[in-house]
């Protein structure tokens, strides 16, 4: 959500002065010259991706419609095929998904057709994601896989690896770890590969997630200091709490209690660099119930209530959480949760 909010400033900073000269978005098709067509629809498609990225998708899945039928004028299949494979992102992450999976089918189609291998691969990959979306698992893994097959043999490494990674999140979403972990690997070695740190840091994340579920925490650990001294490195207090999170439950889960209380407090304070108030009450949470399953009734009460002051919808999950089942008939705890 960060990264989409800037990526919509600069955006906004480098094409404004450009579209403030551009031809207005509401007017009709037919008042258009034939000589405007292209130069609009470059204007139009440009004023989408910002409303896309403001999460204005009403206003751009009207334009895109309009950009769509004017690359359909001008014989402009690439841009065709773009533009409706975006309306079908639009459509899916409003989730609409009975006009999102027509709209990739007939792009893919066009794709096929005009045999842009790129273009295929890409509508493949955009719909493979529709599909994880729906749960429906064995067609997301077929159009990825097809997509992969595409990447490979025109060797577009980067979006190979894009490719893998997908594959290996649906094993991993169905609990399949032996499957989930090669394409983790590969999908890593590929972002490597192009200076793409950022998203080897998520593979390496995902491949520690496996081993703390598998129990060979160990390899966890070591794969999770290796991203905290990453997100260290960028400054990222967010990517530091995650991963300073999963570690305390590590420590917790070797009985390493010291640790475990120590890195929960790791938190808080990167919690509060982050200056994310969302964070600093989970944080603050979080070791409400670790002092909880220790037993340490002031302490557990003491963050919880910090916690549930900064976001009191937490008295939702504290009702139901079994780290406080022992201080249900507690009178500070049921006030904190009632009130």
């Amino acid at each position: 959500m960060y990264i989409r909010k800037f990526i919509s400033y600069l955006i906004l900073f480098l094409l404004l002065p450009t579209l403030a000269q551009a031809t207005p978005p509401e007017q009709p098709l037919e008042d258009i010259p034939k000589e405007e067509y292209e130069e609009t629809a470059k204007e139009w498609s440009e004023l989408v991706l910002i409303w896309y990225t403001q999460e204005k998708y009403t206003k751009a899945i009207i334009l895109t419609k309009k950009v769509i039928l004017l690359y359909e004028k001008l014989d402009k299949t690439k841009e065709y095929i773009i533009n409706l494979t975006t309306l079908a992102n639009l459509y899916r992450d409003t989730k609409d998904y009975q006009e999102a999976l027509p709209l990739y089918q007939k792009a893919l189609s066009k794709a096929q057709l005009e045999k842009y291998p790129l273009m295929e691969g890409y509508v493949l990959g955009e719909m493979g994601l529709c599909y994880q979306i729906l749960l429906q698992w064995d067609l997301a893994l077929d159009c990825h896989r097809r997509a992969s097959d595409i990447y490979r043999k025109e060797n577009y490494k980067l979006y190979l690896a894009e490719q893998s990674y997908q594959t290996a999140s649906i094993y991993h979403q169905q609990e399949k770890y032996n499957q989930a972990l090669p394409y983790y690997r590969e999908a890593k070695k590929g972002f490597e590969k192009y200076d793409d740190i950022e998203s080897a840091i998520h593979c390496q994340q995902s491949i520690a997630q496996i081993y703390q579920t598998e129990g060979n925490l160990d390899l966890a650990l070591k794969n999770y200091q290796i991203c905290l001294r990453y997100y260290a490195d960028e400054g990222n207090e967010i990517g530091q709490y995650y991963i300073l999170t999963f570690i305390a439950i590590l420590y917790n889960q070797r009985e390493e209690y010291k640790k475990a209380e120590n890195t929960f407090e790791g938190t808080l304070i990167v919690a509060k660099e982050s200056e994310k108030r969302e964070l600093i009450a989970q944080a603050y949470y979080n070791l409400g119930c670790y002092f909880a399953e220790q037993k340490q009734t002031e302490k557990a009460l003491e963050n919880l209530t910090e916690g549930l002051e900064i976001q009191p919808q937490l008295k939702l999950d504290a009702k139901k959480e079994e780290a406080f089942e022992y201080l249900y008939s507690n009178p500070t705890f049921k006030k904190l949760i009632s009130e």
